[in-house]
């Protein structure tokens, strides 16, 4: 799946969070065992939404920036 976001002016009215448990959700219809994700280690809000929905953190990647 490409990267999804919610429009800023929009925020905080729950639709991340739906999306985000309607994907979950998918996923376990499907049987697909497992969902991994990429997040930005600066993206503490969406962070705080996965932890929430009972997600942990189970590697980090590392990258240098130019």
């Amino acid at each position: 799946m490409d990267p999804m976001m919610v429009d800023p002016e929009i925020r905080g009215k729950g639709i991340g969070t739906e999306l985000f448990r309607r994907g979950t959700e998918w996923g376990k219809e499907q049987k697909l065992g497992s969902i991994w994700l990429d997040v930005w280690e600066e993206n503490e809000r969406v962070w705080k939404m996965y932890e929430r929905e009972g997600w942990s953190t189970v590697s980090r990647t590392m990258a240098f920036k130019y």
